[in-house]
């Protein structure tokens, strides 16, 4: 339930809110706190944490951690470990948001909370139904009431409203994007826009500092926005699949007619020889068309319709080689030693066109498709080569052209390539530069282009 409520901090850019206020909490000694006495743990312009508040959050947390690992853990022990000076910052951090975001107009109301709480699937019964008894339960269960449940959610929805703020304004304001490429460092961006809310009196220099000496802490990974244009194989094979003319699909039919034919195959009795059976006796029984279940000295087995290819190579020689009627001699397999007597063979049957044009198509869409591919690789490569844009190329089937944002770390995977020379290529492009492409490892031509 609480990672519903609760899904703002595992928000890369909730997290950054958070973080900007530790550093506040830091710098003005608040990382050592510790509750000695009053009525409130926390006190501020407008910001108030109760003593109630703090002590269920940490008995909540201290709760949690042991069903974590496992095992119990005490007040003492909690205390030892800082988990009361987390909570104490954390709840902090929480009010001063909660304060700057009813300064600044973000709220989340009454009723599209409750709308978000019977919309969760944690609270929803087996017919897919908002259950107060199973809503009550898992609140008591986290040590959550009512009242607390619902305020975590409005936070929750109002950290996203300004997470999704910063996101639209940040892409808007060219100011922060070049701030953003030259640092490559989300928390630095954030860091940039939020150094003027002067929620804890801490100015500009002291957060700067603060940041400088512990941007470790705070890097995100190195990303690349491309632009990639790619081939969508279904899609082009698809379209492959529907172009051949009839002339061609009857021509290619004719000239492999025998791999789309049915294979010859037979039906077989199988006996497996008992170890102490004389296998005169056996040959006996078998040649006079002894039922399989009343056969002495050996296990009887009828198999179906079985093709060449479907029996074991040793085996399959020997069945193979029979006529209609016929019976092996005995064969030492790994099951043992076994007779078979072949009783039907089903001759292979050439197909009607019709009835496989469809296996047609897909072969020869197949054969076709690696050459096709190289010569789309071609194609746009003189395209680019000629000062044509990848947004701009056009009238290529299967053609995809979208904008990514990729991790360094999840390159390779991203574009489809394990060779580390393209993946230096690419990371060393630089917006402008003529697109790179190369082919991918299964065959499909990818262009990038640095963003």
């Amino acid at each position: 339930m609480l990672h519903g409520l609760r899904k703002w901090a595992s928000s890369k850019y909730a997290a950054v809110l958070i973080v900007l206020l530790v550093v506040s909490f830091a710098i003005w000694g608040i990382g050592d706190f510790a509750v000695t006495g009053g009525s409130n743990v926390v006190e501020g312009n407008n910001i108030r944490v109760t003593q109630n508040e703090y002590v269920r959050a940490f008995e909540r947390t201290r709760r949690g951690l042991e069903r974590q690992q496992g095992r119990g853990i005490s007040i003492a022990e909690a205390r030892q470990i800082g988990l009361d000076q987390g909570v104490a910052q954390e709840l902090a951090a929480q009010a001063v948001l909660e304060d700057f975001y009813k300064e600044t107009g973000f709220a989340a109301p009454a009723s599209l909370i409750a709308k978000t709480i019977l919309d969760m699937p944690d609270f929803q019964d087996a017919n897919g139904k908002f259950s107060q008894d199973l809503f009550v339960a898992t609140l008591r269960s986290n040590g959550f009431d009512e009242e607390e449940a619902q305020k975590v959610l409005g936070f929750s929805l109002k950290q996203d409203a300004y997470s999704n703020f910063l996101l639209r304004t940040g892409g808007q304001s060219q100011a922060i994007a070049n701030f953003l490429w030259a640092n490559n460092n989300l928390q630095a961006t954030y860091l940039e826009k939020l150094v003027s809310v002067d929620v804890q009196a801490v100015n500009r220099e002291q957060i700067q500092k603060y940041f400088d000496d512990n941007q470790d802490s705070y890097q995100q990974p190195a990303t690349h926005r491309l632009r990639v244009l790619t081939i969508d194989k279904d899609a082009l094979t698809k379209q492959m699949r529907d172009d051949f003319s009839e002339e061609e699909l009857r021509s290619f039919f004719e000239e492999q007619k025998q791999v789309f034919a049915a294979p010859e195959r037979r039906d077989i009795l199988q006996y497996r020889i008992n170890a102490d059976a004389n296998i005169d006796d056996v040959l006996s029984q078998i040649r006079a068309n002894t039922a399989i279940d009343q056969l002495e000295g050996a296990v009887g087995l009828k198999l179906d319709a079985r093709t060449q290819d479907s029996l074991p190579l040793d085996v399959a020689n020997v069945v193979f080689s029979l006529e209609e009627g016929g019976i092996s001699e005995p064969v030492s397999t790994a099951l043992g030693r076994l007779i078979f007597k072949i009783e039907r063979i089903i001759p292979a049957a050439a197909p009607e066109f019709d009835n496989v044009v469809d296996e047609i198509r897909t072969q020869m869409s197949e054969n076709t498709l690696p050459e096709r591919l190289e010569n789309m690789f071609n194609d746009i490569d003189d395209a680019v080569a000629s000062g044509t844009k990848l947004d701009d190329i056009k009238n290529i089937p299967g053609l995809v052209v979208e904008d990514r944002t990729i991790e360094q770390d999840g390159l390779a995977q991203g574009l489809g390539t394990d060779d580390a020379s393209i993946i230096d290529q690419v990371v060393s492009q630089l917006p402008g530069d003529e697109p790179l492409g190369f082919v991918r490892d299964d065959l499909v031509p990818i262009f990038v282009s640095k963003l």
